[in-house]
Formats: C-alpha cells, sequence, structure tokens
C-alpha cells in the first residue's frame, strides 16, 4: 500500500531513525540528495539528526539473511551501526 507525502512526513517526521527503502528513490548516496528528493525531508527529526539509513539494493534478493539483517537493524538502532551489509548510512 503506498501513502501520500503528506501522511508520511506526518508520520515519521520525529522518528529517531529514518531507514529508506532504496527501490523507492532515484540513487541517493547522501543526505542533501535526500533533501533534494522533497523538501519535506530537510525538517525530519532524523534527518536533522544525520540518523537516516538506505537499504543496499541487495536487501529484497537476501530473504535467506532474514536473521543477518533482523540483527543489523537491532544494532543500528542501538547505535552501533559499523560493518552494515544491508544497511547504509548517508553522510
Amino acid at each position: 500500500e503506498t501513502i501520500a507525502m503528506e501522511q508520511f512526513y506526518k508520520t515519521a517526521k520525529n522518528a529517531d531513525i529514518l531507514i529508506v527503502n532504496s527501490a523507492l528513490t532515484d540513487h541517493c548516496d547522501t543526505l542533501e540528495e535526500l533533501k533534494g528528493k522533497s523538501p519535506m525531508f530537510q525538517n525530519m527529526k532524523a534527518v536533522r539528526n544525520g540518523t537516516v539509513y538506505i537499504t543496499e539494493d541487495s536487501l529484497y534478493q537476501s530473504s535467506m539473511e532474514l536473521g543477518d539483517i533482523t540483527d543489523e537493524m537491532h544494532r543500528l538502532i542501538q547505535g552501533q551501526d559499523q560493518d552494515l551489509i544491508h544497511f547504509r548510512k548517508l553522510q
């Protein structure tokens, strides 16, 4: 199901961490590129705090690695985001 950008912003504007689906963006390597996708991103707490991650393109072909993906999400949430394979922090 898709939601309008305004509803997404209303729901996610105060999130501590934002995980962006790389399949839904036209290649995004930096926070500045993400902000350029929509002005709404600029006012989001996670964007301001630099806690935005993007999924790697291979994430959706990695169903056999669900345990590793879940572990990475846990580490990401705990602030231990080094050596991630399925997620990349946007700088």
